[in-house]
């Protein structure tokens, strides 16, 4: 009797282990980034446009202006906008709804951390990227070893060639240490010391 009760807890332990470790092996890079949480947007880094966001509070900062969800600081004083909100920025200069996608972490790592896709939606996003000198419906994402995605490449309108239109990295921080930081930038554009730039 105890030798079956043996086998059998034995049994259970390696199922609940299998179970388990393939699970966890079927994480999406969706929710890879929705974890990390705190990134810094490159947009096109050649203008050195760089952004910090904090996508669980809904809030970004950098290049001049900062977002509170739908209110957005520029300019010296704030505006209520949904254009120029947080949705908007996440999803069209971050590129949140391509790059934030079902990928599993398995497949990045079975394709060496890079993959090509063709994006078919948003619609409006594609429309925007193509008016951006882009072509195509084309997109290499790169990622590093945490299948995070960190850079993304399109296809050139004018050289056919693959050029880098954001890169992406993750830091560690609290929302205490992101919302000091984030008062900080929003009281400098209050004071005006980015209406020059």
């Amino acid at each position: 009797m105890k030798k079956k009760m043996y086998i059998f807890l034995s049994f259970l332990l390696i199922l609940v282990f299998f179970l388990t470790s393939c699970s966890n092996n079927q994480v999406t890079v969706k929710e890879k980034i929705d974890k990390a949480n705190y990134v810094i947007v490159n947009i096109r880094p050649q203008f050195e446009q760089l952004y910090y966001l904090d996508l669980k509070s809904k809030l970004y900062y950098g290049d001049g202006n900062a977002s509170d969800n739908n209110l957005y600081y520029a300019d010296n004083h704030p505006y209520s906008n949904k254009k120029l909100g947080f949705e908007h920025f996440k999803n069209v200069d971050m590129l949140y709804p391509i790059i934030a996608d079902k990928t599993s972490t398995p497949k990045i790592q079975r394709s060496n951390f890079i993959i090509e896709k063709e994006i078919t939606k948003p619609k409006y996003i594609i429309n925007i990227l193509r008016g951006n000198g882009f072509t195509g419906n084309k997109i290499k994402i790169f990622y590093n070893r945490q299948c995070l995605p960190i850079k993304v490449q399109l296809l050139s309108r004018k050289t056919k060639k693959w050029v880098t239109y954001n890169t992406y990295s993750y830091f560690k921080s609290t929302h205490k240490e992101y919302k000091k930081k984030w008062d900080a930038y929003v009281k400098r554009i209050k004071a005006g010391e980015f209406e020059d730039e």
